[in-house]
């Protein structure tokens, strides 16, 4: 096939690869710079004849394979992508290096603020725990709106409280300055702070407590729970015992009787107020 290049009649090996199929047209990519310029440009051509449910089933083949060079030829011939729907998917999954393909390809162009049923490209990689995918994005901090909630009143950073990925959590606390509301509150009245101490997620709290001055502790959600009534509540035995020790900061006042607390529970509260009255 180089012999054919070399005798400056290319148009022959383009009619080869002209019958060859899509994925075996895929493989000659990578198998010498001759295979694949004439590879390449067969394929760019095949591409443009495609409809839309076969371009966007070769994007994510290709993705799932790997193929990054594969990838880079479907995005530079996008008009079959779409691409702020792939831009999502793409965070919610987990794919670094396509990430940044599309960011560096759309530049200004992408929204980074598009929701997808509520839902923006942040708060996907933040319920996920995709670490990478939120450092790219906040490499574009000034485009983002870090505080946008979905249906739900949640922002990205309750999400990644929620669940407890505190790699995530740490990003966003030295990302946030200014811009991050640390203390929203979703429909329900809830803070981050209230659902990593649901959730159990001792982590995330100590996080949170090492940074105490930039949050609110004690509010009270909308039911007039407090983030130690919850921990109590849920069982969440090792938050409840690192509430008890920040209890200078923290209101540990259990003033609902109506909450099912264990009795486990009830003797880490006792044990800590024997203490303290000691």
């Amino acid at each position: 096939m180089d012999s054919i290049i070399n005798l400056g009649i290319p148009h022959i090996g383009e009619l080869i690869f002209e019958n060859v199929n899509t994925p075996t047209l895929i493989k000659c990519l990578l198998v010498s710079e001759t295979w694949k310029i004439l590879a390449r440009k067969v394929f760019i051509k095949r591409i443009k004849r495609l409809n839309r449910k076969t371009f966007e089933a070769l994007f994510w083949q290709a993705r799932k394979n790997g193929r990054k060079d594969v990838v880079q030829l479907l995005i530079d011939t996008d008009q079959n992508l779409n691409l702020r729907d792939a831009f999502m998917q793409l965070c919610f999954e987990g794919s670094n290096d396509i990430v940044q393909l599309l960011l560096d390809h759309l530049g200004p162009n992408i929204d980074l603020n598009a929701k997808n049923n509520g839902w923006t490209a942040l708060m996907r990689a933040c319920i996920h725990g995709r670490n990478d995918e939120v450092k790219l994005l906040l490499d574009h901090f000034k485009r983002i709106e870090l505080n946008a909630t979905n249906y739900y009143g949640f922002t990205a950073f309750m999400l990644a409280c929620s669940n407890g990925h505190n790699d995530i959590v740490k990003l966003l606390l030295d990302h946030s300055t200014q811009k991050i509301n640390l203390n929203a509150r979703n429909k329900d009245g809830a803070t981050a702070f209230m659902f990593a101490c649901s959730g159990g997620h001792k982590n995330v709290v100590q996080l949170i407590l090492d940074h105490s001055k930039r949050f609110e502790l004690n509010t009270r959600r909308n039911d007039g729970t407090t983030a130690f009534m919850l921990a109590c509540s849920t069982g969440s035995r090792d938050v409840v015992k690192l509430l008890l020790e920040y209890s200078k900061l923290v209101d540990i006042i259990i003033s609902d009787n109506h909450l099912r607390i264990s009795k486990d529970i009830k003797n880490l509260i006792e044990l800590h107020s024997m203490r303290v009255q000691k």
